[in-house]
């Protein structure tokens, strides 16, 4: 008998609510300007040719169309729904049907950069230590792990996480931390970001962006943490997720 998390990973794209195809493009560019505002500068040094990546929880293809548009040659997915991976196939991405747990138990490849997006949530604490533990057992030395999730020190974070019931596992900047250590990741950095995306190829909106949008954020987040002092909290920051940088010594 499935379980009902089976059941919503095998129709993620069909049920919608969770995962739509529609506006695909728009998607696939917003991702890339994601990249552009905040994690370019962490994959500049590997070679575009030579570099093996991976992404783990593929979805509807966001990180593999970002790393083929910088220039990545060798970039695989995997994920747990089929209907995923059949959409994906119309795109001619290089992706398979895989549960990342034995994929990376049986695979002999290794990977300059793996990445998993909102991801780490859906896994239990000792699923976490374990599949960070396998990512590290499959990067090259030298390689990078990168994580995106929900930051569950956002004052809303609870009607985004309970608002799948395939959540398991909600992290803060210091929980993330911690999974990290265990899994033998030393060399970590966790960082909060906004939603909004920064980077725009047209340089005077990129500019009112950076203005309008860093003014916006820094009002609300000092209204949150004026808020949370009200209740005996301190909040150094509290933006809604949470990007995590990790590399294999």
């Amino acid at each position: 008998m499935k379980t009902p998390q089976r059941e919503i990973y095998d129709h993620y794209l069909s049920i919608g609510k969770f995962g739509n195809s529609k506006g695909t493009p728009k998607v696939y560019e917003q991702s890339y300007y994601m990249w552009k505002s905040y994690l370019g500068k962490y994959i500049s040094n590997y070679d575009r040719e030579g570099s093996r990546v991976l992404d783990i929880g593929c979805g509807l293809g966001q990180n593999l169309s970002v790393f083929s548009k910088l220039g990545f040659k060798q970039v695989e997915g995997i994920d747990v729904s089929q209907e995923n991976i059949d959409f994906l196939n119309k795109y001619d991405f290089d992706v398979r049907l895989a549960d990342a747990f034995k994929y990376l138990k049986e695979t002999d490849k290794e990977f300059d950069i793996i990445s998993m997006f909102d991801v780490i949530e859906h896994f239990t604490k000792a699923e976490i230590i374990e599949i960070l533990s396998l990512i590290k057992s499959r990067l090259k030395p030298g390689g990078v792990l990168i994580i995106h999730t929900l930051n569950a020190q956002y004052p809303f974070w609870k009607s985004i996480f309970f608002a799948d019931i395939t959540h398991e596992t909600a992290l803060t900047p210091q929980s993330l931390d911690q999974f990290l250590n265990l899994a033998g990741f030393g060399d970590s950095t966790v960082v909060q970001i906004n939603s909004f995306y920064l980077w725009h190829p047209n340089v005077i909106k990129r500019a009112l962006r950076r203005l309008f949008l860093y003014t916006i954020s820094a009002i609300v987040e000092l209204a949150y943490r004026l808020l949370a002092l009200s209740q005996g909290i301190t909040l150094r920051n509290c933006k809604p997720n949470l990007i995590s940088i990790s590399y294999k010594k």
